[in-house]
């Protein structure tokens, strides 16, 4: 009789979004599928069948893994042993990641200000590690059965005494622990060596995750801006020259650092985080005349602002999970699953972003607006490869949600942003792309917008809105009139009938920017119809994100067939 054990990793999603610095968010997130990959390795030689992740994930050391391990233990297996045996490999993870630390603090001569003690309890008591086991008469019912007990035990949750001191402060990223950085004892350059922002409070864990690898993550001021960026190394490449000539002579101060692009060639041409291509403001008045030359030659902030986060997730896949009930099934499903998570880095690559995770069928990764669309097609594209040859009813789907914000917005509301942008996606029957947009000076309601992939929304729907805008063949302040005239119709039942032909009637009033009527191609090609108040207001919502879209230069807008 099968034993399946099943054993969840976290925490995920606090710990992933606590997060100041998108190297804290890509550490983060590297970190837990590291840990994951040690306890299912160390489940290997014990287990008849590895079936989440499998064999081959774990001999691919680039794949990532996900937080749920799931295996066959032969008869006469112990579980308990077992599940401590992981629960160790895993903590013996995390302590090669505490080495890591220490020595890069000691390269920096800050040993003494960091208190190693506290560290050392916030690690002991942070990973969480929740498994149950079942044996049944068949893989199926005993797979089943281990699934419902570890949801039960997950919702027992364990309340541990916190390991708290007293007189520290508490972290700036975590409330819950106190910070083991004593930043105000340190030099500046000490600090900026460190990454360290002044006046950070960081938690143990906060510290592993800034300084566990030393290859920087690009910031969302350098996502944001790389539209601008391949422009000028298209079209005006000597500006480009003189600006990287500057921010070599400002780099490694707080005015910009220098990241290595082994493994973000995408980013090559220009490999700085620097907020000085957006504005020239900066902390340290003795910085300020070097902060304005850089801006002026940026063009006086020509480049975008706003970036996009994407968060993928896959569609039923309990149902398919269910459906294939047999191991060699689930291995195939595994490897499928491992499989688009490779691709899911070469296709934000490609399309001039940076992944900050990818594991099964989640996706997270920042992109810069004139590819963020595009980027959602291809990978959807590519998940729909990956689980094409599954023996399914009903095939797996992708929802993805892209939020829309400005670079300098709070990382972790950012990341609260795109997961409820992922939601729209979900609620919109799933198999949907959802588009969300805060801007800085708008209302915390984001403008959302979710289309089914059926109706193949990044071609047919997004594309020739932005098209029209950026060739001036749709006026850009028609949307605000639209706004407002589904504001006046907003329950007003007596007069809704007349809405249709009160929409046609703004159209065709409004002049381009050459003075001419919108045609009757650009108003089919873009749908500008509305019968009620709500697809007034999809229709708004889309045509503000829109010319959001339009405002940077045009690269790579249209999704890859």
């Amino acid at each position: 009789m099968p034993t399946v054990l099943s054993i969840a990793i976290g925490p995920v999603q606090g710990f992933i979004a606590a997060a100041r610095k998108t190297q804290d968010l890509s550490f983060g997130s590297l970190m837990l599928s590291a840990v994951a990959r040690q306890m299912a390795l160390s489940l290997q030689t014990a287990a008849s069948i590895m079936i989440f992740p499998t064999a081959a994930a774990l001999s691919d050391a680039r794949a990532g893994i996900a937080n749920k391990i799931v295996v066959v233990l032969p008869d006469g297996a112990d579980p308990m042993a077992l599940i401590a045996q992981a629960k160790a490999a895993g903590r013996a993870q995390l302590r090669v990641y505490l080495s890591q630390a220490r020595k890069h603090v000691a390269d920096a001569g800050a040993e003494n200000r960091v208190g190693w003690d506290l560290l050392d309890e916030q690690l002991n008591q942070f990973l969480e590690c929740y498994a149950a086991w079942a044996t049944e008469d068949n893989y199926s019912d005993a797979r089943r059965q281990a699934d419902r007990l570890l949801a039960g035990r997950k919702s027992l949750r364990d309340f541990a005494p916190a390991c708290g001191w007293d007189g520290i402060p508490k972290s700036s990223l975590d409330g819950g622990h106190e910070a083991v950085v004593d930043i105000t004892k340190m030099r500046e350059q000490q600090r900026l060596q460190l990454g360290l922002k002044a006046g950070e409070l960081l938690d143990g864990i906060s510290l592993l995750k800034r300084l566990g690898e030393k290859a920087r993550f690009p910031s969302t001021a350098r996502v944001a801006a790389d539209p601008q960026i391949r422009a000028w190394a298209k079209d005006d490449p000597e500006r480009l020259a003189r600006l990287t000539k500057l921010l070599e002579q400002a780099s490694g101060s707080d005015l910009a650092q220098k990241f290595s692009t082994g493994a973000l060639p995408q980013y090559a041409a220009f490999p700085f985080d620097t907020q000085l291509l957006h504005s020239p403001a900066v902390d340290n008045k003795s910085d300020q005349p070097m902060a304005e030359l850089i801006f002026a030659e940026a063009g006086n902030g020509k480049a975008s602002s706003y970036y996009a986060i994407l968060q993928a997730d896959g569609d039923h896949m309990g149902e398919a999970i269910d459906e294939l009930g047999t191991p060699h099934a689930h291995q195939q499903l595994s490897d499928a699953l491992v499989h688009f998570a490779r691709q899911a880095e070469g296709i934000v690559s490609e399309h001039h972003g940076a992944l900050v995770y990818s594991g099964g069928d989640d996706v997270l990764a920042m992109l810069p607006l004139d590819s963020a669309l595009a980027c959602a097609e291809a990978l959807r594209q590519a998940f729909t490869a990956a689980v094409r040859s599954l023996s399914l009813s009903k095939r797996p789907t992708l929802s993805v949600g892209v939020s829309i914000a400005h670079f300098s917005s709070d990382l972790q509301q950012q990341l609260g942003w795109a997961r409820e942008a992922e939601r729209a996606a979900k609620n919109n029957g799933r198999n949907s792309l959802a588009v969300a947009m805060r801007t800085r000076g708008a209302a915390d309601a984001p403008v959302v917008v979710a289309y089914s992939w059926e109706r193949n929304p990044v071609a047919a729907i997004w594309q020739p809105a932005i098209t029209a805008l950026v060739d001036k063949t749709l006026p850009a302040g028609m949307a605000y009139e639209l706004r407002q005239l589904a504001d006046d119709f907003r329950g007003n039942t007596a007069i809704s009938a007349g809405l249709s032909g009160e929409v046609q009637r703004v159209i065709k009033r409004k002049r381009t920017e050459s003075g001419v009527q919108i045609d009757e191609k650009a108003r089919q090609s873009i749908n500008l119809t509305a019968a009620t108040v709500e697809e007034l207001d999809a229709l708004v919502n889309r045509l503000l994100i829109a010319r959001h879209l339009a405002r940077v230069p045009q690269e790579v807008l249209h999704a890859e067939a």
